[in-house]
This record gives C-alpha cells, sequence and structure tokens, in this order.
C-alpha cells in the first residue's frame, strides 16, 4: 500500500465521502454486489483514486488534510528537504508553507508527490502544453503512398488551387476512417513545395487539442516522406504563441485562440494574414459559427500587394445539422466555392478495371458499402440494447418536454441528466460494457455527462474491471489515459469519455463503440460511430460492434439519426 492509501485511512467517512463526490457515491450505493456496503474506507480510497485523485492533488483543502494526517517527524523533514523553517510545536504552520505554491512542477511540489508515493507524474497534463511552439521537420524516405481515391482527389484539388483564378475555395468530403488527414497532408506538401516555393504560410485551423495533434502528426510523417528540406511546424493554440519573427512553414492553429489574436493582437493578425498562402479549416460543419467564419474571411482577403490565397475545407459530413437544403447549408456551400470533391467510384473503378471488366460487372454504387468492400472501411455490427424502463411521471413530462416543437434542437441538459441518473439504464450499460469486454473487445464509451462518465467508471472499477477515463477537464490525465487503452501490453481495454474523443481520436484496436448518449445531431452521431470504422487497410478491423441504447420513450431515441446510417450496418 502506498503513503497517501495509509494516510487517507486515517480521514473520517465524511471526508472520503466529500473528496468521493457525494452524488457518485449516492448513485453507487446499490451497485456493489453481496451486500457489500459502499461505506467502507477502501472502497472510498479506491474510488477517489480512480476518478479524482490527480485533481485532488491541485486542491490546497486536500493536501493539507493529507498532510495533517502524517507524522510531525515526517513534516519536518520535508520542511528540512525544502528549506521551510521547521516548528514541531505548530506542524500546521508549516504544512501551510508546504503547500502554499501554485502547483506546477517545482522542487517542492515534486517533493510532497515522492512523499506521498504518487504513482503517476500529476504535472505532465499542464506540461503538454509547454512544448516547443516551433520545431523543425526534415524529409527522409520518398515514398509514402496513396490510395487510388486519395490520389484522385489530391489531384483535383491541386487542379483547383493552381489555376489562374484567384482565392479559390474547395471543400474535400471523405467519410470518417478513410484517411482525409492523410489526403491534405499530401496536398499541402505538394503545394508548398511546387506552388508556394516554401515562401508564406499555410494556416491549418481547428477547434480542438485532439485535432491539432492528429493533424500535426500525420503532416509531420508526410513532410519526411515527400518535403523538400525543413520546414517550420508552429503551434498555436492554448498558452502557445508565435515568435515575434516567424515568417514560412505550417501553422496549426485553434479557432480561439485565432479568434482572440484577431481581437487583441492585429499586428500579429495582420502578420499572419500577410502571410498566408493556404488555410485549412478541418472540421469545416464547423466554420458556419459568426465569430468563426469572420476570423476565416478576413484571412481570405486579397489586398492588391497581397500574394494569392486559398481556403480548403476538409469534413465527413457535408452540412449542418439541418434540412440537406437549409439556407445554412447553402451558406456552408458558399463559403467553400461550391467546389464539393468527393470519391468518385467510376473514376477509381475505371484505372483498376480494363473496359471489359468495366462493361461486364456491377460496381457498387453506395460509397460506404464500396470501401467497407475494399477493406478500408469496417462493417458495423448493430446491438440495440433495452432496459426495464423506471422514470417517475415527472421525469417522462420532463424528456418528452419540447420534443416536438424543437424537432430540430438536441436535447437539454436537464434531459440528459435524467438518463445519466437513471440507475437501471446505467445497470443496463455496465452489464453491457463488461459484456463486450469479456468477449476481448476493446470499448470506447461515450458518456451523457461528465459525471455520467464518472459514474460508469466508478461502477467498472468497483467491479474489477479496468478503465481509462477522459473527459474534458484537466483533472483527467487525459494522455497516459489514452496510451493505457492503445497499448496492446496493458490491460485497460474499456475507455469512457465525454466531449473530448468524438474527433482527433485514432485508436484502430477499437472493436466496439457504445453510444450510451441520445442525439438528434448527425454530425455528433457519425463522429462518434466513425471512431470504430477503420477497417483493415487503414489498420484497424474488418468488423466492429456498435452499441445503442433504444429509450423506450416516445420521441425520445436515435432512430432518424440511426436510419441515416443505414449502409454502415452489416
Amino acid at each position: 500500500m502506498r503513503r497517501y492509501q495509509l494516510l487517507m485511512q486515517n480521514f473520517n467517512y465524511d471526508k472520503l465521502k466529500k473528496y468521493a463526490g457525494e452524488k457518485l457515491i449516492d448513485h453507487l450505493i446499490e451497485w456493489l454486489p453481496n451486500n457489500t456496503s459502499i461505506y467502507q474506507k477502501s472502497i472510498l480510497i479506491s474510488i477517489i483514486e480512480k476518478i479524482n485523485l490527480n485533481d485532488l492533488l491541485s486542491k490546497k483543502e486536500f493536501m493539507k488534510d493529507i498532510l495533517s494526517a502524517s507524522s510531525v517527524s515526517d513534516i519536518c523533514n520535508l520542511c528540512l528537504e525544502n528549506g521551510v523553517a521547521i516548528d514541531k510545536q505548530r506542524p500546521e504552520l508549516m504544512i501551510n508553507k508546504l503547500v502554499n505554491n501554485p502547483w506546477k512542477r517545482s522542487k517542492i511540489n515534486e517533493s510532497i508527490v515522492n512523499y506521498l508515493e504518487i504513482p503517476f507524474d500529476p504535472f505532465a497534463l499542464s506540461e503538454v502544453y509547454s512544448i516547443k511552439p516551433l520545431e523543425y521537420i526534415e524529409n527522409s524516405e520518398r515514398f509514402y503512398e496513396l490510395f487510388d481515391y486519395q490520389f484522385f482527389i489530391k489531384q483535383r484539388a491541386l487542379n483547383i488551387l493552381n489555376s489562374a483564378n484567384y482565392l479559390e475555395r474547395l471543400l474535400i468530403h471523405m467519410p470518417t476512417g478513410t484517411g482525409k488527414t492523410k489526403t491534405a497532408s499530401h496536398i499541402i506538401c505538394n503545394y508548398i513545395v511546387n506552388s508556394m516555393h516554401k515562401k508564406g504560410l499555410v494556416i491549418w485551423i481547428a477547434h480542438s487539442q485532439e485535432l491539432l495533434n492528429q493533424a500535426i502528426d500525420t503532416f509531420s510523417k508526410t513532410w519526411k516522406h515527400l518535403g523538400n528540406g525543413e520546414l517550420s511546424i508552429f503551434r498555436l493554440w492554448n498558452n502557445h504563441v508565435l515568435p515575434s519573427d516567424f515568417k514560412d512553414g505550417i501553422v496549426f492553429c485553434g479557432v480561439q485562440k485565432l479568434i482572440s489574436i484577431k481581437n487583441n493582437d492585429p499586428q500579429a493578425f495582420a502578420q499572419l494574414h500577410d502571410l498566408a498562402r493556404l488555410i485549412i479549416f478541418d472540421e469545416a460543419h464547423r466554420a458556419l459559427a459568426s465569430e468563426t467564419m469572420d476570423v476565416v474571411e478576413k484571412l481570405m482577403i486579397k489586398m492588391p500587394h497581397d500574394e494569392d490565397r486559398s481556403l480548403i475545407g476538409l469534413t465527413a459530413t457535408p452540412g449542418r445539422d439541418s434540412d440537406i437544403d437549409s439556407e445554412e447549408n447553402r451558406r456552408l456551400a458558399a463559403m467553400f466555392g461550391s467546389n464539393l470533391l468527393n470519391i468518385d467510384i467510376d473514376l477509381v473503378e475505371g484505372l483498376n478495371k480494363s473496359n471489359l471488366e468495366v462493361l461486364n460487372s456491377a460496381t457498387e454504387k453506395n460509397i460506404i458499402r464500396y470501401l467497407q468492400n475494399r477493406k478500408i472501411l469496417s462493417k458495423l455490427i448493430v446491438e440495440k440494447v433495452e432496459y426495464q424502463k423506471d422514470f417517475t411521471s415527472k421525469q417522462i413530462n420532463a424528456l418528452k418536454k419540447y420534443i416536438k416543437a424543437n424537432k430540430n434542437i438536441d436535447y437539454s441538459p436537464k434531459q440528459l441528466q435524467i438518463l445519466a441518473e437513471n440507475k437501471a439504464r446505467n445497470k443496463t450499460i455496465i452489464n453491457t460494457i463488461k459484456k463486450y469486454a469479456d468477449m476481448g473487445c476493446p470499448i470506447i464509451v461515450f458518456a451523457i455527462s461528465v459525471e455520467h462518465a464518472k459514474i460508469l467508471s466508478a461502477m467498472l472499477t468497483l467491479d474489477s474491471y479496468n478503465n481509462s477515463l477522459v473527459v474534458g477537464e484537466s483533472s483527467c490525465n487525459r494522455e497516459e489515459a489514452i496510451r493505457k487503452f492503445k497499448d496492446p501490453d496493458d490491460d485497460t481495454n474499456i475507455i469512457i469519455n465525454y466531449g473530448v474523443l468524438t474527433t482527433g481520436f485514432d485508436s484502430t484496436n477499437i472493436k466496439c463503440v457504445f453510444i450510451t448518449r441520445p442525439t438528434k445531431s448527425i454530425v455528433l452521431y457519425s463522429q462518434m460511430v466513425g471512431r470504430g470504422l477503420r477497417g483493415p487497410l487503414m489498420g484497424g478491423n474488418e468488423e466492429c460492434y456498435l452499441v445503442d441504447i433504444k429509450e423506450n420513450i416516445e420521441g425520445f431515441n436515435n432512430e432518424e439519426i440511426f436510419d441515416y446510417f443505414a449502409n454502415y450496418w452489416k
């Protein structure tokens, strides 16, 4: 047993419940088998470790409590080690001085972590953003092949970009799992070398850290095979800043960071504008948000003395969540010049078959089934899980509220909270997860909320199922959780997340996608389903299970969205 576990044994039950989360404990009271009480210190400590420990280490109240459970001699040794005045008669003063420091890597904080025997590095997450904003990459091998359908899109895009027209715009639509980031990287490498001659900037814009990291990784690999000498990569999101003398290369930029620069640093934004030659907008369906569109359109302004610039959108869903002929979708098309590039099956088959074979064989016209037949996409095997409905009449009314009147508006947080807290529903979810885990399937679970993700993770932990938890808050050691799930030598085959892994997360070991939240959003649903779509030729699996929940509540389900993706089902 590690020291922090021994010290927490000295906490009273109320303190342990508080640090575990009283609301979470209330959900778990009935979960333990054989009438085992959750009010055992070892069980409460295990929940704290799984759900909250990393976050609690940064809280002064928790650190004071755990050090107060230590012996005076241990506190004196910590003070002696860190140059803090020793006062054996008043240990609380020594503890205050030890914990009264910003929570970041430092000699005093590291000595406390070592003393407590914390089994992970609690400072690693904050340091993810401390990597150099600028690095250089250089090409090595010269061959990095595309699939035929990717090659055709690349060539069509380059033909548009290299036309005699100014300010070209286009939208590349490729289903999730077919390699649109890699295709875009090939286009960029070609354009930088042969059209830009390595002068000016490519600006890659995305809305999340995961998407940006994935894009940097893919582009770097591509440049090392296809590039020409050294190229600068700039990171521009969260606390990253550009060097004052930035000039040529590629900038990977967060949407909010770019908006902030436009609003607060006009000189830096003007420099970005002047150097811009090619702008890439990942997840292009998000580009219609007013501030986002404004910043992109300002980058696309070409004054007489400016170099030409072009705009490429990337998407797996060419449209918003409204009707196909809606005004929003027309605006999206207009923003990208009404140039939609997608996979042309006839063109690809014309290359791969002789004229006689083309005339005498039937080609699959559905793009999803065509790619599944080629083992580029996996085939989804669907299970619709049902549970015993036990909602109160008040909850039923709240669930049904606004559904018919707000057909195109997603379910409210209140409605989703009712589902997230339903014990019968959660029991069914856990039993289903355990079933697929026992089959040896790596599982990604999309929870309803942060609290719901924590409930599911704690329930699985109590049942001795290792799992990773990833939510959109700093309390989770996100990088370590993802690493453990991806590691074939680690027995963590379940990753539970909320609001993080819908995009920019590629784990080719996934064999089961479990969607626990209903949604009216085709975009959101396609992003969740897409985590399991990579077929054998993309490093994934020939088949993947898709688990969805049948809500048994009129008007409250994923049926319309589910039917939209019928072509994916096996």
